[in-house]
């Protein structure tokens, strides 16, 4: 239960810090 309850905090973190890398990445671009 532990597990897959660390697993559900962390994928969103992962996708948040995604978004993020992508935002910095448009910000160059434009």
């Amino acid at each position: 239960r532990r597990f897959h309850e660390t697993l559900a905090y962390k994928k969103p973190m992962d996708v948040y810090q995604e978004s993020i890398k992508l935002n910095q990445e448009k910000a160059k671009a434009s």
